[in-house]
């Protein structure tokens, strides 16, 4: 017979249930032989269980508490687990932003500085483009000027055997910006070329140097050698 109060499973003799002492048999008339077998019974079922009722509720509360207090605590500590993990997460992807921003900051300037370097060499060969023309022409100025005399006017012993037109080289030549020696080089021509003179003048070491029609100049001879034949 089950306990109409705490449900606890008794026997069908039981007059009162062995957990919390409620009568089971509720249609029984209570007379003083009844009443004597009750009081009998629960003093009987007390000394056999005694306190049994109020300890087992008691650990049934701390059983359910800390069932409870393991899960809140698993439940509790799982959130805070994920909460550290994203914060990880979070400050990670800032270092690694952080990181690439300073790399791509300093990729900028060393472009930057690549993009100077370059227009700065630019510049720079440009003037020294610019001073190597200034001095060419400087150079041809001078020996212009100080050379160079018109044909007419120079005693034909200076030019024997030589007046304009055409000749044929002897030796593989060099033509240069001004008759002189030291002007610098501006091509070369081949043994056995044709070439045509339209001025003459003379330079050191007794050299005689054509101008060609190109405008560049070609040593014709000197006191060491004849370099061209007349055509």
């Amino acid at each position: 017979m089950y306990c109409p109060e705490c449900g606890h499973l008794n026997t069908d003799e039981d007059q009162f249930c062995e957990e919390c002492g409620c009568p089971l048999k509720e249609d029984v008339q209570p007379n003083e032989e009844n009443l004597l077998a009750d009081h009998q019974s629960f003093e009987n079922n007390q000394k056999l269980h005694p306190d049994s009722s109020p300890h087992q509720t008691k650990n049934l509360i701390i059983a359910l508490v800390s069932v409870v207090a393991i899960i809140g605590i698993a439940v509790g500590g799982y959130f805070f687990y994920q909460h550290q993990q994203s914060q990880r997460d979070l400050q990670e992807q800032k270092e690694e932003l952080k990181e690439a921003k300073k790399e791509a900051d300093e990729a900028k300037e060393d472009a930057d500085k690549a993009k100077e370097d370059a227009k700065k060499a630019t510049e720079e060969k440009k003037e020294a483009e610019e001073k190597v023309q200034d001095a060419l022409e400087k150079q041809e100025k001078s020996n212009s000027s100080s050379n160079q005399l018109p044909i007419n006017q120079i005693p034909g012993d200076n030019f024997a055997g030589y007046d304009l037109g055409q000749y044929i080289l002897q030796y593989n030549m060099v033509t240069r910006v001004s008759p002189d020696y030291n002007a610098a080089e501006v091509g070369k021509l081949v043994k056995g070329v044709p070439i045509n003179v339209v001025d003459i003048v003379p330079g050191s070491n007794g050299s005689l140097w054509g101008k060609l029609t190109h405008g560049n100049w070609i040593c014709l001879k000197d006191n060491d050698y004849t370099y061209v034949i007349r055509n």
